[in-house]
Formats: structure tokens, sequence, C-alpha cells
């Protein structure tokens, strides 16, 4: 009686065997199912080109604001209409380069010292330049808003100087990202020399 319950234990054992391995033969794993795609690596010279195109934009942007806004501050809120037009056309066309140009340019895929040294140089110009537009808005509603001649003048001016100030900080940054195009050695350089689109 033994004898016949271990042959039966023995024989479940190996038909159990005998499927285990079935299955895993004939069921494909899931990693050899679904290929993974070929992934594209992102240099540090496909980067350089991208702050390249956003820098040229920046600059042909920045080119296009004019600066010769002339302030009386006597003229009180009759000129506030004209004045409040030039400025947040300047503010709009310079905080649409340098966000643009700060979204490239903190998307590097590399990070060294020298890079990170010019990622943040460029982020705190392009920070400022932002800062500074928004405090060009916030003096044109407080111009807006103002109760006499006196105070709406006051705010015109201020607004005018920040607006300037971001036109300053903007034109920096293209500063610094012609001195990297310009310069030799290092990787950082080499990358913007190697870039089709910082010829």
């Amino acid at each position: 009686m033994k004898r016949v319950v271990l042959s039966v234990v023995s024989a479940a054992l190996l038909l159990a065997g005998c499927s285990s391995d079935s299955n895993s033969a004939g069921e494909p794993s899931s990693a050899s199912s679904t290929p993974s795609p070929q992934e594209t690596t992102r240099t540090l010279t496909d980067w350089a080109g991208e702050v390249c195109q956003a820098r040229d934009l920046l600059e042909l942007q920045v080119a296009s604001v004019a600066l010769g806004l002339d302030v009386d501050p006597g003229a009180g809120l009759d000129q506030l209409p004209e004045l409040r037009a030039q400025v947040e056309g300047e503010i709009e066309v310079i905080q649409a380069g340098v966000d643009d140009l700060l979204t490239v340019v903190r998307s590097v895929p590399e990070d060294s010292p020298e890079v990170s040294a010019f990622v943040d140089e460029v982020d705190a110009l392009v920070g400022s330049a932002q800062e500074s537009a928004n405090e060009a808005i916030v003096q044109l509603q407080n111009a807006t808003e103002a109760d006499n001649a006196l105070l709406a003048g006051v705010a015109a001016v201020q607004a005018v100087a920040a607006a300037q100030s971001a036109y300053s900080d903007a034109s920096e940054a293209l500063v610094i990202l012609n001195e990297v195009r310009n310069d030799s050695g290092g990787p950082l350089s080499q990358a913007f020399n190697d870039a089709p689109e910082c010829a």
C-alpha cells in the first residue's frame, strides 16, 4: 500500500514539474514581449544649440524694444494711456523672451562646476529681469489708481525705470551668452562651438 501511495505522489510531483516547465517555456516574459524603444540621449551640445536659438530670439525681441520713453511727471494722468501702452508692450516682449530662455537654460542635461556657474549666472539675470518687469506692471497699476497727478507721475516714472531695468538685465544675459559662445576651452565652450545653431 505504501508503495502505491509513494508512486502516486511521485507521479503527481512529476506532472506538476512538467506542467510548470511547459508554462514557463510557452509563455514569453513581459520583458521580451514588449521591446523598449530606443532612447535618444540629449547631449550638452544639443542643449547648447537650444540655448543659442532662444538667445537669438531674445536678441531680436530686445532689439525691438524702444527705450526712448520720455516721461513728464507734470503731465500727470494725461500721459497714462500712451505710457501704459508703451511700457506694457516692452514688458510683454521682454518677458516672452526671458521666459523661453530660462526654460531652456534650466534644462541642461549635464552638471559640472562650469555648467552650474553658467546656468546660475544666466538664471540670476533672467530672474532679475522678470522681477523688474513685474515691478513695472505694479507701478503702472499704481499710476492708474493714483488720486492725484503727482502720485500718478511718480508711479509712471517708476514703471518706466523698472521696464528699463528689465531691458538691462536681459541685455546683460545676452552678453554672457555671447561670451560663452566665443570662449575657447572647457566642455561648455566646446558644446557651444560644436552646436550648428551657434555658428
